[in-house]
């Protein structure tokens, strides 16, 4: 007995389930046992007398295999409970491990949040620095340039094709200066800006209700050598003549003769009044392409010099004219659409369109929104305001 304990000893803990163990060590007794029987015999004993003697001399056999099994285990959970309580040990250093190295790394993170809002304030201490060291210095370049356009056309050709740097002195030029001295300044330097630059410049003379000389610029724009400054000119000339010039168009001669004698408010109000003429005497195409060229019109210009569009449109007849629109209709007569005209009507040019303009019938009721739109006051609180175009 005491030979098959050391020698379940020697073989080191045994980590199957206990049932397998249970087997194994119930099978190892058995081959014991009969071994022992057969010796038994072999001395002369019968084979029930053998067994008798086998058994007495193991005694208890199922306590001895409990026994047996018990060995058999007995390093295993040992082995567990060393492997468990190194586990622990390991578990608990990593968890240190862990809440140190989220300390160092909340440590540094703030570190770095504390450098970048230090570098953030240092630069932000540099930029207002440098901006009030520019604001001083265009003030002192404002002041030095009074109004000798040698000295604006030295700061306009500090980058000579940044557009946005001719904006940003005319607009100093447009707010420092009178008009006159203003106006006499950007004629003189206009020639000699590059061509993204005199696209800019107009537009501090022509903004927010625009600059009492800013027909004269926009006569040289309207001139230039370039296309684009041209086609500017022309778009910033609808808000002072009411009409849209085309590229080298004759009338604009005639209607910039006509203003140079006249204030800019007196410009305006004339300008209204023949917008008016030229609506009642025009044919149906006529109204029709006009209206179109204008529908979009900004009346800030005339607001900003004390002018109030639709009153001077009402006083040139275009109530009358509207009313009497109004009383057009379109029909259709074999098939096709025409204008019809409800009743007398003592407009002329209207009782001509039914002859002459059967096919514009389509365009009539955008003209006739257009025109009631014009009648009412542009100059309230959500009129008058120019377009950045």
């Amino acid at each position: 007995m005491a030979s098959i304990l050391t020698w379940l000893r020697e073989r080191g803990p045994d980590w199957r389930p206990r049932r397998k163990i249970e087997d194994e060590v119930r099978a190892e007794l058995r081959f014991h046992l009969e071994e022992a029987t057969d010796e038994g015999v072999r001395n002369g004993l019968t084979p029930d007398a053998a067994r008798a003697a086998a058994l007495e001399r193991f005694g208890d056999v199922e306590a001895i295999a409990a026994r047996c099994v018990n060995v058999r285990q007995q390093g295993a959970a040992q082995m567990i409970k060393y492997l468990a309580a190194g586990v622990v040990v390991m578990l608990s250093v990593s968890a240190l491990l862990i809440v140190r190295a989220q300390r160092e790394a909340a440590a540094a993170r703030d570190a770095a949040v504390r450098a970048h809002a230090s570098l953030a304030e240092a630069l932000n201490a540099e930029r207002e620095a440098t901006e009030r060291a520019r604001e001083a210095l265009e003030r002192a370049a404002v002041a030095q340039a009074g109004d000798d356009p040698k000295l604006w056309l030295e700061r306009f050709r500090v980058e000579p094709d940044n557009w946005r740097l001719g904006w940003a002195v005319a607009l100093e030029l447009v707010a420092t200066l009178p008009a006159d001295d203003a106006a006499a300044v950007m004629l003189e330097v206009f020639p000699q800006l590059s061509v993204p630059q005199r696209e800019q410049v107009l537009k501090p003379f022509v903004f927010h209700g625009g600059h009492p000389r800013a027909l004269d610029v926009l006569d040289l724009a309207f001139r230039d050598p370039a296309e684009s400054v041209r086609e500017r000119a022309r778009t910033y000339l609808r808000e002072y003549a009411f009409m849209q010039f085309a590229d080298g168009d004759p009338r604009y001669s005639a209607w910039r003769a006509k203003a140079a004698d006249l204030g800019l408010r007196e410009v305006l109000t004339s300008s209204l009044a023949q917008l008016v003429e030229r609506l009642r005497g025009a044919s149906f195409e006529q109204l029709r392409d006009e209206i179109d060229a204008l529908s979009d019109i900004d009346f800030a210009a005339a607001c900003a010099a004390g002018v109030d569009p639709a009153a001077v449109m009402r006083d040139a007849g275009l109530a009358e004219f509207t009313q009497d629109l109004a009383r057009v209709k379109r029909v259709t007569i074999d098939g096709e659409e025409v204008l019809e005209i409800d009743g007398a009507v003592d407009a002329q040019s209207i009782e001509r369109w039914t002859a002459t303009s059967p096919s514009g019938a389509a365009g009539l009721s955008v003209v006739q929104t257009t025109l009631s739109n014009w009648l009412r006051s542009p100059c309230g609180p959500t009129g008058g305001v120019s377009r950045e175009r």
